[in-house]
């Protein structure tokens, strides 16, 4: 310690006197002031409304507001809103960095919990293998995770990702019973389906298309009309829960009852939306990357394979990935929705 430190200590030693004892040493520590504390309470109560909204919040907006309040209560020095003190906001009311969930936060718990209570009756007269859920999704067939792992600090860097779509809908039953996919593309006739003669019915899937790849009243109607005559010879009488969506009507089947999830619960109530389509997707990009890097090629290489990958062979990618979906997974997301 230099003699100046121990010239500084002592000509202040009366200033901390009053830390001598243990029970004063934590005001030790640097605190807001009383004009300060006002403006951390006025920016938390922001956050808390911010966040009753559902709305996204910043970091640099959260400076921006502590700076705004400040302005009309400032503190006995000028109050930069600096990055220490709003890292410090953060820590003093435990606030962290969150990714929002998506749908989920508009949903009416209170309904759930009602729908919920009704399953019972919903179901009754069926068995666990007549219980089905359908739901579609939008896949993006070229894509590849967007996430990887590098050595601390070393720099890695994305290629640009096809953006090519198709839609693709799925059905399981409470028994964890996979039914073939459905997949809705743009072409009618894509040139690589010559290797099958463009013969639909050699392919793994429902195959259906229209000028955006998006599931309509009509491709719903066609399909289940189709899964209508399934059913009928198997002699059996199926209960289909169905997304509450323009393109799904209601339709009047022999063989087949549907039952629609309230408006906006299904990211709480639809079993598929409870991890089956996310595994399902997970194992896509896995069997992807692994076809993309099975030859031995170089980066560039790569890179061109998965940019000239065809509907048919991601067609039979995608069947061989939902294949492998496990059955006890999806009995488990059943039971999360509260079917027993």
């Amino acid at each position: 310690m230099t003699k100046s430190a121990v010239h500084l200590i002592i000509s202040n030693r009366e200033k901390y006197e009053q830390y001598k004892d243990k029970e004063n040493i934590q005001s030790l520590r640097k605190l807001p002031s009383k004009k300060l504390k006002e403006v951390e309470k006025e920016l938390k109560k922001y956050v808390d409304t911010v966040n009753k909204c559902n709305l996204g919040l910043s970091y640099k907006v959260l400076r921006e507001k502590a700076l705004k309040i400040s302005s009309g209560n400032p503190d006995e020095h000028s109050f930069k809103a600096s990055d220490g003190y709003i890292r410090n906001f953060l820590k003093r009311n435990s606030l962290t960095c969150q990714k929002l969930c998506g749908k989920a936060s508009s949903v009416d718990e209170v309904q759930c919990a009602l729908w919920k209570e009704i399953i019972p009756s919903k179901v009754t007269g069926y068995g666990r293998a007549d219980i089905l859920n359908f739901d579609e999704t939008s896949f993006f067939y070229k894509k590849i995770s967007d996430h990887t792992f590098a050595e601390k600090g070393t720099k890695v860097h994305g290629a640009i990702q096809s953006k090519e779509r198709i839609t693709v809908a799925l059905m399981v039953s409470q028994y964890g019973v996979k039914l073939k996919p459905l997949v809705i593309a743009k072409a009618a006739k894509p040139r690589c389906f010559r290797e099958i003669n463009h013969d639909l019915s050699k392919l793994p899937v429902f195959y259906y298309a229209n000028q955006n790849a998006w599931m309509t009243s009509g491709i719903y109607t066609n399909y289940f009309t189709r899964m209508n005559d399934l059913f009928q010879s198997q002699s059996r009488k199926v209960l289909i829960f169905v997304d509450n969506f323009a393109g799904h009507p209601n339709l009047s089947l022999s063989h087949i009852r549907f039952d629609f999830f309230p408006p906006n619960t299904t990211s709480h109530l639809q079993p598929l939306d409870q991890g089956i389509i996310h595994s399902f997707k997970s194992k896509y990009k896995a069997n992807l990357l692994s076809l993309v890097l099975s030859d031995d090629l170089d980066a560039s290489e790569c890179k061109s394979k998965l940019k000239n990958l065809d509907l048919l062979t991601a067609i039979r990618i995608l069947y061989s990935s939902w294949s492998e979906v496990k059955a006890d997974s999806i009995v488990n997301c059943w039971r999360k929705c509260g079917f027993d």
